[in-house]
C-alpha cells in the first residue's frame, strides 16, 4: 500500500469534490472500499465527507420544502 500524500485544505476540498462526484455519477461503484482506492484516502474520510454532502442536501430540501 502506497503512504498517502499529505493534504491542504484546499487539496481537500478538491479531493471531496471528485468523490462526491465520483459516489453519485457511478452508482454501481461507490462502495468506500473502491472509493478509497481510487482516490487514496481512508474510508473514515470519506464517510466525513459524503454525510457533510448528504446533510447540505437535507437541509436544502427542508429549506425548499418550507417555501
Amino acid at each position: 500500500m502506497k503512504k498517502r500524500p499529505r493534504r491542504t485544505p484546499r487539496s481537500w476540498k478538491i479531493v471531496g469534490t471528485k468523490v462526491i462526484n465520483y459516489f453519485y455519477n457511478n452508482p454501481h461503484a461507490n462502495s468506500h472500499d473502491e472509493i478509497s482506492e481510487k482516490f487514496n484516502i481512508d474510508k473514515s474520510s470519506i464517510r466525513k465527507i459524503l454525510s457533510k454532502e448528504l446533510d447540505r442536501r437535507f437541509k436544502n430540501a427542508e429549506r425548499v420544502r418550507k417555501l
